[in-house]
């Protein structure tokens, strides 16, 4: 019989997929690229709100103040693709 050796391993219990297998690297980037798209648009959304809501707040108030609501949740959404987008977890590459 042959014999079978056991390795310890251990996964972050927080991340969707532990072992993902890639190919490629556009593989990769190809499952990040709309997350990307999407900080990117929401940051554009953010800035335009908070720029209608400034240009408005004095001149019809209830217009700036809803612009100046919606630049925040845009930039929160914003917030939450970058926090994808840029993991700090450590990867340790070995065998």
């Amino acid at each position: 019989m042959a014999e079978t050796t056991i390795q310890m391993s251990s996964v972050m219990a927080d991340m969707k997929r532990p072992f993902l297998k890639v190919t490629n690297r556009w593989e990769y980037l190809d499952r990040y690229l709309p997350w990307w798209k999407g900080y990117i648009r929401y940051r554009l959304y953010a800035i335009v709100f908070a720029a209608i809501g400034v240009g408005t707040i004095f001149s019809v108030p209830p217009l700036g103040v809803l612009c100046l609501a919606a630049s925040t949740y845009y930039y929160q959404i914003h917030i939450h693709r970058k926090e994808r987008i840029e993991s700090k977890r450590t990867v340790i590459i070995g065998h």
